[in-house]
């Protein structure tokens, strides 16, 4: 087992976190790779310690990839383009995510993330099964407060955004759609 309180941080050379590469390493608290464009399958899931991720260049997160990392609160990848399955899915102290450039987000991809308040994904092409079921706290998507879908979406899936009783106002769904 690894150290109490570990940080992964000035891994100036690392490009690429492979499959299951951190998984359940419950003591790593923090995470800083500047140069990483893509994070595997699992690679860490069930870090439950995990509260801060810092990876600028981010483009894809895999399966799994942060899934029940309990104690991770804000997701700020501003250059992520892709989200695998169920990748942030019961992130239960996630009260953020700020994804500017993401065009595809897996099924239950934050499923059951019930602290998750604010969502920002205006390039998002389609909201997939069960993305945001369980999201019990989400009040703003896109839009301060409000739920704003974005005109780039073509599909809403099944329970998308079931279970999302926070919700209220008005919700205008873009002729794309």
């Amino acid at each position: 087992e690894l150290s109490s309180g570990l940080t992964i941080v000035n891994t100036s050379s690392v490009q690429n976190v492979g499959i299951w590469a951190f998984r359940g390493c419950n003591s790593l608290t923090s995470v800083h790779m500047p140069l990483v464009t893509s994070v595997g399958h699992a690679a860490f899931q069930h870090c439950s310690s995990l509260t801060n991720v810092g990876m600028p260049v981010l483009s894809s997160v895999g399966v799994d990839g942060c899934r029940e990392c309990s104690g991770l609160v804000h997701v700020i990848m501003p250059l992520v383009t892709a989200v695998g399955h169920a990748s942030f899915r019961s992130c239960s102290s996630l009260t953020g995510v700020n994804m500017s450039l993401v065009t595809d987000v897996g099924t239950n991809a934050f499923e059951g993330c019930s602290d998750l308040v604010t969502v920002n994904v205006p390039l998002l092409g389609s909201v997939s099964d069960n993305v945001f079921r369980g999201c019990s706290s989400l009040t703003s998507f896109n839009a301060f407060g409000q739920l704003l879908l974005p005109t780039s979406l073509t599909s809403i899936g099944d329970g998308a955004f079931y279970q999302c009783t926070a919700l209220s106002g008005d919700l205008v769904i873009p002729s794309s759609v």
